[in-house]
């Protein structure tokens, strides 16, 4: 309800009804995670409620810079998850840089302070393999984003 996305389990259901069209159908799909950096610290400067607007603002960003077929979900406290039926490996790298761009470039004011957002991405695409369960798929993107976060932050990774 805070952000308009999907929750984990309705991200989940819909994401492997599409995970399986495509391995039926011989498509692409690729999958995102995304974590807004230093949210924490967001919470702990500002209080919950700044963390909640920052989280309804991305999510806003979000909304805005996804396909229509694509399916976004916020599957923890900053967290968010992304399927993307029919999208080649170029496609979600281009997705998911703008994403970064679209968060960077941003900001929102919490009481009279101007606070900068950013956004680390991880992509897992399905062209080197396509029977790949949902949840390797997952933990693929997952990984990435970890290589992400290690290399500083508001940035995507494979």
């Amino acid at each position: 309800a805070l952000t308009g996305l999907y929750t984990r389990r309705s991200f989940y259901e819909h994401a492997e009804q599409q995970l399986k069209v495509a391995q039926r159908e011989s498509k692409n799909i690729a999958m995102l995670v995304a974590d807004l950096d230093g949210f924490k610290g967001i919470n702990d400067t500002f209080g919950h409620h700044a963390g909640d607007l920052a989280l309804k603002y991305v999510s806003q960003v979000i909304k805005e810079t996804v396909r229509s077929s694509d399916i976004a979900g916020r599957v923890g406290g900053d967290e968010f998850i992304f399927c993307l039926p029919n999208a080649s490996r170029d496609e979600a790298m281009r997705l998911g840089a703008r994403l970064v761009e679209n968060v960077n470039s941003s900001s929102f004011v919490y009481d009279n302070n101007q606070i900068k957002l950013s956004l680390s991405v991880g992509m897992c695409s399905s062209e080197k393999e396509h029977n790949k369960q949902i949840d390797v798929f997952i933990k693929e993107a997952d990984q990435a984003l970890y290589r992400a976060k290690k290399a500083g932050k508001n940035q995507l990774a494979e």
